[in-house]
């Protein structure tokens, strides 16, 4: 009876209290919602509104407004409680993406950027200084600006604003914000850039490892030596003491850090299915009778032999999979399932030679019992000294950080521990060929294990190889060492050394050089600055490209030299950094020719460029027509009878405009300037 008394009572005060709390809430949102109305501007079309709200994990509350109208567009804004716009996401809705030139500069959509962050966060905007990086990815529908909080002259580590303009509307399409910071005190650094350099290679450090690139058409891997910085979070020296210090950002705590976790409880499924080739039933029968694999029962066999845990799971599905880098191996894909459960568990195995692969059984749901580090590594090393001898022995422990720290009770040991064993040649790590295991500190047992070692790799000498003093000087003018602001967790802003842009660029260590994913020399990114235009009859229509990113990466255009087909492709962005092959394939699909035909450094006539921009447009078969077209210039004896289509829609578009005297000329052969005045004009008549 005391009971149901104690549950009316509570039920009248949810009754009484609940319109107050819903007041309360309508109230925190129309002020919000007011503050959106305010600093920004919604059309009036868009007649559709909808809402969200969430907490953040450090108890801060945003709302999330979005209002919309059908084909018309639509607008997202994310605002704190205290009306702090945090980001900002706008569209227009348009039936296609033609090419066209931008109805505004560069320049002034840099304008529009700077009026909308002074509007939205007037607070900050003082404090900005444009850091956008040279050779940004301009094109003619949008422009992307940086900016970064400056206090002292010393910038802010972490305290950058980020805005995307559409170059054709005029409006800001992407915003992202970020709060002022508080600087309670002036500091002065006690060490000196080259002291810290120092501290820096010593306490946080760079690394020199192999990478791997695997060639699909030759069916091979590069393997290349690189530096790169080990820590892209922003680990810092401090300015004064001289100890490494880490940046603090309290809405992402649960995260950690982002680092080359172990596999952990990843399916080996995935892993394995992955770019490998699936066999035919008929094609399975063939194998089993050549006798070269094991079957499927022997290979299961072997595995629950190995791992004992599997006597408790019956089959799912087998697979027989030829490895995609390697097509002498193939490889055995068990998932198996506990009895009575959801429990999955899942095998790979080399079906030529039985060797285990990888394996992932879940976890017990037990608790660690005193059971320690030391002794969980003891059996992660006896089972890769039974299972992976080979290569254990060419391994080298590596402590890692795990990329997700799920919560635990405070002083509590965790349930499993990772282990990860990095291949070491010439005393250095080669990327992705680890060995990985987990042990579960409940059954004291190896639940997880992957073995990653691709076989009959050469390695280059690394003896000439650029000093970690040396390189970190490159690594400084592409990452800007220098002192910073570096948020830290007792709310201050620290003064610390670090690179200002870190990033996982791979520099070559023998010349110090930014390499792309495959080995190669990454292009250099920057935007031109032409010293050889001013006063040419091109020079407007040059800029004007350039404006809406079509360059040539030199600082002389050379204007009046004839263009090659390779740089016109590059040029209008057909290609990016292709292989000399691929842009002989894309030349012979375009000119409609056999491949060993193409000749990518071959010129470009007037009637041959004609053609491009037909393939440009995908009018191949309306030019194909050729009847029904009317050559519109004099000298039609000229053209070759293939091209007449091709050149009389061109013309007729604007694209190409005769001599004063009438003829065309298509066997001219084109300068870069006459190349860039086609383009222009085309993209003016798609407008």
């Amino acid at each position: 009876m005391k009971f149901t008394k104690i549950l009316a009572l509570v039920l009248c005060f949810l009754l009484v209290c609940s319109p107050a709390l819903a007041q309360n809430e309508s109230e925190k949102m129309k002020e919000v919602l007011t503050t959106a109305k305010t600093i920004l501007t919604v059309p009036e079309e868009y007649n559709e509104f909808s809402y969200r709200s969430r907490t953040d994990t450090d108890g801060s509350v945003y709302w999330t407004f979005n209002w919309s109208g059908e084909k018309k567009g639509n607008v997202d804004a994310t605002l704190s409680e205290d009306g702090f716009l945090s980001s900002y996401y706008a569209w227009i809705y348009t039936d296609s993406y033609d090419d066209t030139l931008a109805n505004y500069t560069h320049d002034e959509a840099r304008e529009i950027a700077k009026e909308f962050i002074k509007k939205v966060n007037p607070e900050l905007y003082p404090s900005l200084r444009e850091v956008t990086p040279d050779g940004e990815n301009r094109n003619s529908r949008t422009a992307y600006f940086v900016f970064r909080e400056y206090h002292e002259d010393i910038p802010a580590f972490s305290t950058t604003v980020s805005v995307t303009v559409d170059k054709n509307h005029g409006i800001v399409r992407n915003y992202n914000g970020a709060r002022k910071n508080e600087y309670t005190k002036s500091v002065t650094a006690e060490l000196t850039e080259e002291e810290a350099k120092a501290l820096y290679l010593r306490d946080i450090g760079i690394q020199l490892e192999y990478r791997m690139y695997y060639d699909y058409q030759e069916k091979i891997y590069n393997v290349f030596p690189v530096y790169y910085i080990k820590d892209t979070s922003g680990s810092s020296i401090h300015a004064i003491t001289g100890e490494v210090i880490e940046p603090y950002f309290p809405e992402s705590y649960l995260f950690g850090k982002l680092t080359n976790a172990p596999m952990a409880d990843a399916t080996l499924k995935e892993e394995a299915a992955a770019g490998r080739v699936q066999f035919t039933p008929e094609e399975l029968d063939a194998l089993a009778n050549v006798g070269e694999v094991y079957s499927q029962e022997d290979a299961l066999t072997i595995a629950t032999e190995k791992i004992s845990a599997l006597k408790d799971y019956t089959l799912r599905s087998a697979s027989l999979q030829r490895d995609y880098h390697d097509e002498t191996k193939l490889l055995w894909y068990f998932e198996l399932q506990k009895e009575n459960s959801y429990s999955y568990a899942n095998v790979q195995m080399n079906a030529k030679t039985g060797q285990l692969l990888g394996f992932s059984i879940p976890q017990s749901e037990g608790e660690n019992k005193n059971f320690t580090k030391e002794s969980a590594k003891k059996i992660a090393e006896d089972f890769l000294k039974a299972e992976a001898s080979d290569v254990f022995g060419f391994t080298e422990y590596t402590e890692e950080t795990q990329s997700y720290v799920p919560l635990a009770k405070e002083d509590s040991l965790p349930q499993s521990y990772y282990f990860t064993y990095r291949r070491m040649e010439n005393a250095i790590p080669v990327n992705a060929n680890r060995l990985t295991v987990r042990v579960d500190a409940n059954t004291r047992q190896v639940t997880s294990y992957s073995r990653s070692f691709t076989e009959g790799l050469t390695f280059p000498d690394i003896s000439t190889c650029m000093s970690e003093e040396e390189i970190l000087e490159i690594m400084d003018e592409a990452m800007e060492f220098t002192l910073v602001y570096l948020p830290t967790e007792d709310g201050e802003n620290s003064l610390a050394y670090t690179f200002l842009n870190p990033n996982s660029q791979m520099f070559d260590p023998y010349t110090g050089k930014i390499l792309s994913y495959d080995g190669t020399v990454a292009e250099d990114a920057f935007l031109p600055e032409y010293t050889d235009i001013k006063g040419h009859w091109a020079e407007e229509m040059i800029l004007t490209l350039l404006d809406n990113g079509y360059y040539i990466s030199e600082n002389e255009f050379r204007p009046d030299d004839a263009i090659t087909k390779k740089e016109f492709l590059k040029l209008f962005q057909m290609i990016g950094n292709d292989s000399e092959e691929q842009i002989n394939e894309l030349i012979a699909s375009i000119e409609e020719i056999e491949k060993e035909s193409a000749d990518a450094n071959g010129i470009l006539t007037k009637q041959m460029l004609s053609r491009y921009f037909v393939y440009r447009m995908g009018y191949q078969k309306v030019a194909a027509m050729d009847h029904i077209f009317r050559y519109p210039f004099l000298d039609v004896a000229r053209a070759d009878k293939a091209f007449l289509g091709d050149i009389a829609l061109v013309a007729g578009m604007g694209i190409f405009r005769g001599s004063p005297d009438g003829n065309f000329y298509p066997q001219k052969e084109l300068t870069r300037a006459e190349a860039v005045s086609a383009i222009y004009h085309y993209l003016q008549s798609s407008k």
